[in-house]
């Protein structure tokens, strides 16, 4: 979207924003029903699956958001179950 607007700049700083804002939407949804939800963590991997969908880069935005918020080790297997699923759907859906 910021790229087809004319924004100068590059797609990643919008597609993190974006992928966090999302995801962080739906975690404060989740928490009004079933209060077990991080909605930090829930926005970091919204970011880098956001991240690695729209730029095609899955493994390289797992790392690069892990590096970029020092967020703990604990949070790779949400990313990578979070990243599998995102790429499955986006195959079934034709993006490639």
């Amino acid at each position: 979207m910021a790229l087809a607007a004319g924004a100068y700049g590059g797609l990643i700083t919008p597609s993190m924003m974006l992928g966090s804002t999302i995801a962080f939407s739906a975690a404060a949804a989740w928490n009004t029903f079933f209060p077990e939800m991080s909605s930090e963590s829930a926005a970091v991997v919204g970011a880098a699956v956001f991240l690695g969908i729209s730029l095609k880069m899955p493994l390289t935005a797992i790392v690069f958001v892990l590096e970029l918020t020092y967020a703990p080790v604990a949070l790779l297997m949400p990313l990578c179950a979070g990243m599998a699923g995102a790429v499955c759907v986006a195959k079934k859906m034709g993006f490639k």
